[in-house]
């Protein structure tokens, strides 16, 4: 639902500032009508959790927790949540140039349906990616599938052909949809209910964090280095941290058939 919202209030500021570009900040009320209305359910909904806190300041204390469970696979998964996160936001900050650059055209409005795009493909590959009873192999399939189509996406601004970049865009969001979800659910599975909040938070920490570098130092690139050039930066980044990944799991899974024997 995550990934959705993001594709939709896109879609929606990319739609108003089409038709009406003085408009465009209407979407701010719009999510605030959004929060309003979410804060609301918060407060009457059912609670989920056994485990209560001591009461509401306790609850605004930041926790940031690796169970002890979870600690022998935190490496590899959040590698590759960093690498989801980090295209994630290529596409958030780029989508205007791949408009411009492949598509020809300068409306914000193909710049939104292309981050839609990948949203939505991403939304489809984490509930592929639940589908995968072994995450490992889960991992294994988001990553191979994600660098292979970020690395067609460089192929596609090299020769300029749009088939090939949209067909990019589909594979990269499914594939990092895939890793992300088998990488996330590995972590939730190891934790207990009362954990959970503190991991998410670790979670969020490092994924947030490594996208935003690795965003921060591409912007600092563009003063030296083309559009095709930043991409492939990318790709190359993601090529690095997805062997790391799976060198990491294949080790992992070395040492957990060793135990068992």
């Amino acid at each position: 639902m995550m990934y959705l919202g993001i594709a939709v209030g896109a879609l929606l500021s990319g739609s108003l500032e089409q038709i009406n570009a003085s408009q465009a900040h209407n979407v701010y009320w719009i999510m605030l009508i959004f929060l309003f209305f979410s804060v609301i359910g918060l407060i009457f909904g059912a609670e989920t959790l056994h485990h209560r806190t001591k009461g509401f300041w306790d609850v605004l204390k930041p926790r940031i927790l690796i169970p002890q469970k979870t600690r022998p696979i935190a490496l590899a998964s959040s590698i590759i949540l960093i690498m989801s996160w980090a295209m994630g936001g290529y596409f958030q900050s780029y989508s205007s140039l791949i408009a411009g650059e492949i598509y020809h055209q300068s409306g914000s409005l193909t710049a939104a349906l292309i981050l839609l795009t990948y949203m939505v493909c991403n939304a489809v590959g984490i509930s592929l990616g639940e589908r995968f009873e072994n995450r490992n192999l889960g991992e294994l399939v988001g990553v191979l599938m994600y660098v292979g189509f970020v690395g067609s996406l460089v192929l596609s601004l090299y020769i300029k052909s749009i088939p090939l970049c949209s067909i990019s865009i589909v594979g990269a969001g499914i594939g990092q949809g895939i890793g992300y979800s088998s990488a996330l659910q590995k972590f939730l599975k190891k934790a207990k209910p009362f954990e959970r909040a503190g991991l998410l938070s670790f979670i969020f920490l490092i994924a947030y964090g490594g996208a935003g570098l690795v965003t921060f130092v591409s912007g600092r690139l563009t003063r030296l280095l083309s559009f095709t050039q930043i991409t492939f930066c990318f790709f190359a980044w993601l090529a690095i941290l997805g062997l790391a990944s799976l060198i990491i799991l294949f080790l992992e899974n070395r040492k957990l058939k060793h135990y068992k024997v």
